[in-house]
């Protein structure tokens, strides 16, 4: 019994491990005046949380104020698009229509393209209780990716 226990430990050791490594290169987006739920951190902080089904519960955690983030800026830039293709009409542009549009189109893209990459990435664990972990991670990764991407 004992002996299982230390291989599940041991186990768990190596994947919290591979998804740190994993989440590293999207360190390089972190904005110094603010701190972001960057995957590494949340894997430390969520890791004490005791059961697996625990840590992912942490981890949803983060992703849902990492959503709420990203729907309240996109809102923003819709406005911003609507209140910019105004001001073209205004002036005659034929280009008006095509700013709102855009954002949303791109935010739909967005939308589409990180639900195909998580998949991807929890393919790989071929059914593994740690998809739920690579997928939760994953969509912090893109979702503050794109946070960034849309205030730049």
């Amino acid at each position: 019994m004992k002996k299982d226990v230390k291989m599940v430990k041991s186990k768990m050791i190596i994947l919290y491990v591979g998804i740190i490594l994993y989440s590293l290169p999207f360190a390089c987006y972190a904005d110094a005046d603010k701190e972001k739920p960057y995957s590494s951190n949340i894997i430390m902080k969520c890791s004490k949380n005791g059961s697996h089904a625990d840590i992912v519960h942490c981890e949803i955690d983060y992703l849902e104020k990492a959503e709420k983030e990203l729907n309240d800026l996109y809102s923003k830039k819709v406005e911003e698009a609507k209140a910019s293709d105004m001001k073209m009409k205004k002036m005659g542009s034929e280009a008006y229509v095509f700013t709102e549009k855009s954002v949303i189109e791109s935010q739909e893209k967005f939308t589409e393209y990180m639900d195909s990459e998580c998949n991807r990435q929890v393919s790989y664990m071929m059914g593994g209780s740690a998809g739920a972990d690579i997928e939760v991670i994953c969509k912090i990764n893109l979702i503050n990716e794109r946070i960034n991407l849309l205030n730049n």
